[in-house]
Formats: C-alpha cells, structure tokens, sequence
C-alpha cells in the first residue's frame, strides 16, 4: 500500500505543425492517500486518463514531479513502479485459459508455482471465477472477462491500482453489480486506487474523494457529497448532478430584512452565508438543483423564495417525475415524487428553501457562498 502524490504536474502533446499545443494536464496537485478509493471524473479530454498514464510511467510529465509512496518515480520503469492497471479493454489474452491469463504476471517474474497456485486460486474465489479457470475469454460474458481483467490485476498485490474507465464496455445492470463488487474489493484489500470514470453515478458511489477536472485542470477535490452539495464554481455545478442544475439570473436586493434576489418577477431569499461582499444591486447567477423545486400553492409575486412558472413538458418515470418549466425567468426543470404528475400548461409555483440555492459570481463563475460545514459528510 502506498500513498500517490502529483506536485504541479504538466503534460502537453505536442501538434507537428499546428504551433503550440493547450496542455492534456495543466499544473496538477493531487494528494492521494494511503489505501484511499480516489475518483477523477470529468467530460472527455479532461486529462484524467493522462494523469493516469502520467502515474504508471506509460506517460512523462513536461514539467512536476510524482512520488509513489514517498518515492520519487520520475527515473522508474513502469514495472518497477508496483502498481497494477486496469484498461477500459479487458486486453486478456484469447489463447491462454482464464487460470493462464491470471498467472501471466506472476510467470513473467518468475514466482514459485505453488505461490502462483496459491494466489490465483484465491482470488479466482474472491471473484468468483473458480468455476471458470480452464475456459478461454471467448467462452465468457462480458461481465466475467472484466473480473479476468481486475483479478490478473490483483494477483500481483501491488501497491496500487489504477482503473481506466473498467466498467464502459458493460450495459447499466452490470455496472451496477461491478460498483458494488469494486467497492467491496477495496474494503478486502485495503489498497489504494484512482478510478477514472466520465459517469456521475459510479464517481458518486465508489470514490472516497473525488477529483473534478476541466481541460486538464483541477477544478475541485473533496468528498462525493461535499462536491455536489457546495460545488465550488458554476462549471462544476452543472457538471455533477442528473438532472442538471438549473440557472436563472438575478440582482440582489433585501427584502423585508432579507438578503434575496430579484429572478424575474419573483423573489428568491439567498442562503445565509452568502458572502458579505455581495451588495444589493449587484448581478448573480443562482443555481437551483432539480431536486430542490418543490411544488407549492399560488404565491403573491412579493413573497420570498418563489417562483412561477407554466408546465411545458412531464416526465414520468416511475419513482420521479421531470417537469419542464418555462417562466419570466428562463426554463427551469424540476424532479418531483412519481406522484406529483402536473398538466403540461398549467401554472406551477415553486418554493425553495435558501439553503438549497447556490450563487455564483457573473465575472468568473466562483461560488459566492461562505466554506462547507466542516460536519458535512
């Protein structure tokens, strides 16, 4: 087990012809812990996948430094590295049987047989691959080749795993079961792992932290919750979070002692810890989470936190409903109960609670809003 530490890491790919070349990865601090499950999560072309080439050695950064549990990795082979990589392809061998493909390391550094016997049995059953030992990965669904895949990984023991967008290739049901399976491999193995992924819902359930990036810079790092309940800028906002946040535009004011903001024609109260250097008067961008519209009664256009609006689209979707709204003040989408299923070009008034609402400045995008409650999980 080992601790992985990126210090201002910069990788630029250079375009023959075509001038200078953006950076894939601009001026990257990253502090992975020791045994620690980190995410880096991010559109594509991010860089995520960069660093992690940068981390196995596959890569070499222009400028910055990487250190693998303290030790400076920079003149290190990638094999000397002792870490193990998992590839968005299962990339098993179609000659050799399930037993062979998970031995390959282990034979190629010349380990006693009975040691490879002894590992590749276990986890063979850790996986729940015994029974498919002597098949060859033609004969497997593509669930059972990705468990080929992590346990060839993990028959090394490294000091760390690295995942390369592992579970892509597979449809939704078996992600979902190979999340759950990921996360209890971690908590037998007590290993540290950087996981690369572009979808929400496995950075949300598998990381410890996570890493959000934007062409190739560090956006904001911290715990699943943290990030999509106090994002620290509008991109990230708008990025994690399904549906999307909404956006809508308003001028703060205080209205009958309240620190609120004009959207349109209605009012909207501004969450406590706004920052005091916003003044009345001046113009924010607020970011509303679908799930935090809810439906409510007609409302005067003077009371606070509310907004109207008229249905324009439903979707019912069982557990939740989606409804579209369009008002004064843009089009707002919000996730209700599956019993709550309005009539599209109905009016809808919606109330929202202060502490929901988040504020970002028009000039650069930053949160207005004061630090996250060190208590928050």
């Amino acid at each position: 087990m080992a601790s992985v530490d990126l210090e201002r890491v910069t990788k630029v790919y250079p375009r023959s012809g075509r001038g200078d070349s953006p950076p894939a990865v601009r001026d990257v601090s990253i502090e992975v812990r020791d045994r620690e499950f980190l995410v880096l999560v991010g559109p594509s072309g991010c860089g995520k996948s960069t660093i992690l080439r940068l981390i196995a050695g596959l890569e070499h950064p222009d400028s910055g430094a990487i250190r693998i549990g303290g030790r400076d990795v920079a003149a290190v082979a990638p094999r000397d590295r002792d870490i193990a990589m998992v590839f968005q392809s299962y990339a098993l061998y179609p000659h050799l049987t399930v037993r062979k493909n998970l031995s390959f390391p282990l034979d190629m550094r010349r380990v006693a047989r009975e040691d490879v016997r002894r590992r590749v049995e276990s986890v063979a059953g850790s996986l729940g691959l015994t029974h498919l030992l002597d098949r060859k990965p033609r004969a497997l669904s593509g669930g059972e080749k990705q468990r080929v895949a992590l346990g060839r990984a993990i028959v090394r023991e490294p000091k760390a795993f690295l995942f390369d967008e592992p579970l892509s290739n597979l449809d939704a049901k078996l992600r979902a079961e190979m999340r759950g399976e990921l996360r209890a491999l971690h908590d037998r193995l007590r290993t540290t792992m950087i996981f690369v992924t572009h979808d929400q819902i496995e950075a949300m359930t598998l990381g410890h932290r996570i890493v959000v990036l934007r062409a190739g810079e560090v956006q904001q790092v911290g715990p699943p919750l943290e990030v999509h309940r106090r994002p620290s800028n509008r991109w990230v906002a708008g990025f994690i979070g399904t549906p999307p946040m909404n956006f809508v535009r308003g001028r703060v004011e205080t209205v009958a002692g309240r620190r609120s903001a004009r959207v349109g024609c209605g009012i909207v109260e501004l969450p406590a810890d706004l920052a005091p250097s916003v003044r009345d008067g001046t113009d924010v961008e607020l970011g509303i989470r679908p799930e935090d519209v809810h439906a409510t009664s007609i409302v005067r256009a003077d009371e606070p936190s509310s907004m109207t609006g008229v249905v324009c689209a439903v979707e019912a979707l069982g557990d939740h409903t989606l409804v579209r709204l369009t008002s004064d003040a843009g089009d707002v989408v919000a996730k209700l109960s599956g019993r709550e299923t309005p009539t599209r070009g109905t009016p809808f008034s919606m109330r929202l609670d202060p502490d929901d609402v988040h504020v970002f400045s028009m000039s650069d995008g930053s949160s207005l809003r004061g630090s996250p409650d060190p208590a928050m999980p």
